[in-house]
């Protein structure tokens, strides 16, 4: 007898797997389990790449030995699961319930590439090429082709050129992908930032009236520099600036505008000012005085506009004439130095002028 319960617990544990005979669930009379199959397949049939599978909405249907048969969710009965989703494209998810292996195919897509360019980038211009990095890991990267284009530009404009002029440009990475990754296009900007020009000076100046007034730009300008001078008179606002450059006396605050390519324009300031003219001989339209005999006519020196000769006009023989320093005019013929007190007027510092004549005899013919 105790054999007997012994057997028949046996049967009852065998038939709970669906192996020998169900005795299971009030389902003893069903005998064996003789088949399993596939009735719907899981709900979820696409996977990331490296997930695992969801059997949710999935079913089997049983086939009994006595014909019967049972639909049954595969979530809580199917009791092996293999599966690789290490690769991508068509893989086979195999499931197990007791003795019976199925398999059901399921799709793997593949995995994007996390890359991006960091946003904000700037440079400034040295005159070498500038371009990104891509950020975001690179193992599963198998190429990377770059291209630029001006921002503004159509994107027909991508070139493979690095830029190097300042100004703003859009970046695009053509990202070719190791198996089970997709390629992918990457895109970002950037800027050049002009650099700003160094090492240029602004000389002030002190001229006399009626000198060349030449205003000095010390350094030297990047390729392709240029400057523009302005001026103005000294209390003026800055909106008198003109590029006129002043001849009355007076001071005047000079602007130099620099510019260059790639280059940030720059503003030097200084000062330029014009004093009254230290008179000389040479300021005097002279004239030689052909030998009369008679003495001769100093008002015939034209002195410079505004200038008068005043006093004191004394007369000197030089370059081997005797004529001791005098105030009566010379009559004979020879060199002579002429020294007179002027007022110099608006333009010239009053003071003592010397200048040379020349008393000559007209050969005869």
């Amino acid at each position: 007898m105790k054999k007997l319960l012994t057997m028949f617990a046996m049967i009852v544990l065998l038939g709970c797997t669906g192996v020998v005979f169900a005795a299971c669930n009030g389902q003893q009379d069903r005998g064996l389990v003789v088949a399993v199959a596939i009735d719907t397949l899981p709900t979820q049939l696409e996977y990331a790449l490296n997930s695992a599978p969801v059997l949710t909405g999935g079913k089997l249907k049983i086939t009994y030995e006595s014909g019967s048969t049972e639909v049954v969710g595969m979530v809580g009965t199917v009791t092996g699961l293999t599966y690789d989703f290490s690769q991508a494209g068509t893989r086979a998810v195999e499931i197990q319930h007791g003795i019976f292996v199925l398999t059901f195919d399921v799709t793997v897509n593949k995995a994007d590439l996390n890359l991006s360019f960091l946003a904000g980038q700037e440079f400034v211009y040295d005159g070498d090429g500038k371009s990104l990095a891509l950020t975001g890991s690179l193992t599963n990267v198998a190429n990377v082709v770059y291209e630029y284009k001006p921002e503004s530009a159509d994107e027909t404009e991508y070139s493979v050129t690095l830029p190097v002029d300042a100004g703003e440009y859009s970046i695009r990475a053509t990202v070719t992908a190791k198996a089970n990754y997709n390629n992918t296009v990457v895109t970002g900007a950037f800027e050049i930032l002009p650099q700003s020009i160094t090492g240029i000076s602004l000389g002030s100046q002190t001229v006399q009236y009626g000198s060349l007034v030449d205003v000095d730009l010390f350094g030297s300008l990047p390729a392709g520099g240029t400057y523009i001078l302005e001026y103005k008179p000294a209390a003026a606002a800055d909106t008198a600036y003109s590029e006129t450059v002043p001849t009355a006396i007076g001071s005047y605050a000079v602007r130099a505008t620099l510019s260059a390519p790639n280059h940030n324009t720059a503003t030097l300031t200084a000062w330029l000012t014009i004093t009254k003219r230290t008179a000389t001989g040479a300021d005097f339209v002279v004239q030689d005085f052909e030998y009369t005999g008679a003495p001769i006519d100093i008002g015939s020196l034209q002195p410079p506009a505004g200038v008068t000769i005043t006093s004191d006009i004394l007369f000197t023989g030089v370059m081997g004439t005797v004529y001791p320093s005098s105030v009566s005019e010379p009559t004979e013929v020879g060199t002579y130095e002429i020294s007179f007190n002027i007022d110099g007027g608006a333009y010239y510092t009053s003071g003592r002028v010397v200048l040379t004549i020349v008393i000559y005899i007209t050969p005869e013919e």
